[in-house]
């Protein structure tokens, strides 16, 4: 397949005659007043001493579950407001202990279950809530995160008749299982319209965090729907119920970038969230931003830095797949073998293998990329990725026909590829 960086390596973005004629929607004066540290400090200061305060109740009665359940749920949350990966890692050993202590008790398999989807590890996930099934107490929501984990590993069906079995219901945790189940299925009208449930739902909880944290996801979701300018005004409302809802501010650097073509404040946006976030995801939209600038050096940087910080053991099955996507565009084929084999034993979704017939393409074998196509891919997902990496494996192939339908349907969901995409795209239909 062609390297991801090849046309802009080639000549100028304007001599493609790509530069954007859209009215901007982001703008400065909106998100200024997020653009400050200390509503995520104030957040993760309150929340780190607590589990500062649990861990202290710990050191001295080492083996009491209660503190070690309270400390394992704070570090999982932690992690998931910093990004600090060991925190992850301290709750799961936490919970182990207490599951080969207690093992009997759900909460500790579902604590576990819920840390290994955080973790992208959906077969542990997997092993983790069948345990928890088994037993058979908090049967409710324990099915719940079986959704999650089904979902994850491409068994929609499956999922469908749980969630399904569970009867109607409007507490916020089933509303965001339709949502999912919805969005998998393509119907992306209905995920929408249960979100939008969801959301309600989070407001009359008064939990500003899980109404911004609703919002959010919602704002998303408009961008899929190609409702720009909504998911805009929805991430700003995020913002409004909770200043710290950093995901906000990344989906508005998106639109920044994406749709209003401003890589400059795109840049200051991200740049931004990693002085508060040091993790490896920031650096993969810098690469693309200075991609997009021309500055290829400086993309080869962020692309470095990312690729070895993302490589290390402790992040586990965290950056599978965009480790793998990202060194096939350079070239670097060595570990992706085993890497996109591992992806598709996690999470055995249609997307993970397009990932791994680009391997297979990209190695050579093409008879066999095409069939993985074929059999696992083709009418069995809607993602804009999956359609796009098909795509051009079959034009790289030389079947026409095929290509031409996966790029267009992919050419429609340009704004959630991103520009370098869409170039790609463009360029690859025209040789059609």
């Amino acid at each position: 397949m062609k390297k991801l960086f090849t046309l802009l390596v080639l000549g100028s973005l304007f001599a493609l005659g790509f530069y954007n004629s859209k009215k901007p929607i982001v703008q400065q004066e909106d998100i200024r007043p997020y653009l400050q540290a200390e509503y995520f400090n104030h957040e993760r200061s309150t929340l780190l001493e607590q589990v500062n305060f649990w861990a202290e109740r710990l050191a001295d009665q080492a083996t009491n579950s209660i503190y070690q359940q309270k400390l394992a749920s704070l570090q999982a949350q932690y992690f998931r407001l910093s990004g600090e990966v060991q925190f992850l890692r301290s709750s799961d050993s936490l919970l182990l202990d207490l599951a080969r202590r207690f093992p009997n008790t759900v909460a500790n398999w579902q604590g576990l279950a819920q840390n290994a989807i955080t973790g992208h590890e959906f077969a542990k996930a997997d092993r983790y809530i069948n345990q928890a099934l088994a037993i058979g107490e908090k049967r409710y929501q324990s099915s719940l995160i079986k959704v999650d984990v089904l979902l994850e590993r491409g068994a929609r069906m499956e999922a469908l008749g749980l969630l399904n079995g569970l009867g109607n219901s409007y507490k916020f945790e089933y509303l965001t299982r339709q949502v999912k189940l919805q969005d998998e299925l393509g119907e992306l009208e209905d995920a929408i319209v249960w979100m939008e449930k969801a959301v309600g739902r989070a407001k009359t909880s008064g939990d500003s965090s899980l109404v911004s944290w609703s919002l959010a996801n919602l704002a998303d979701m408009y961008g899929h729907q190609g409702k720009i300018k909504k998911s805009y005004n929805t991430f700003l409302q995020a913002l409004q119920y909770n200043p710290a809802e950093l995901h906000a501010l990344k989906g508005i650097a998106w639109i920044a970038f994406s749709h209003d073509k401003a890589p400059t404040l795109a840049k200051g946006i991200i740049e931004f969230l990693q002085s508060l976030q040091d993790v490896p995801d920031y650096d993969l939209l810098l690469a693309d931003i200075a991609t997009y600038q021309q500055d290829f050096q400086q993309a080869a940087q962020y692309t470095g830095r990312f690729l070895d910080r993302a490589s290390k053991e402790i992040y586990g099955f965290l950056y599978t797949r965009p480790l793998a996507e990202r060194q096939m565009a350079s070239g670097q084929l060595e570990e992706n073998d085993g890497r996109t084999k591992a992806e598709i034993d996690q999470r055995a979704h249609p997307l993970s293998y397009a990932l791994r017939a680009q391997y297979l393409h990209e190695r050579g074998s093409k008879d066999a990329a095409i069939k993985l196509l074929e059999e696992k891919v083709l009418g069995q997902t809607e993602e804009p990725d999956a359609l796009y990496l098909a795509g051009m494996v079959f034009k790289q192939n030389g079947k026409t026909k095929e290509a031409k339908a996966l790029l267009k349907a992919a050419r429609e969901a340009a704004f959630e590829l991103g520009p370098i995409a869409e170039i790609e795209i463009k360029n690859a239909l025209k040789g059609l």
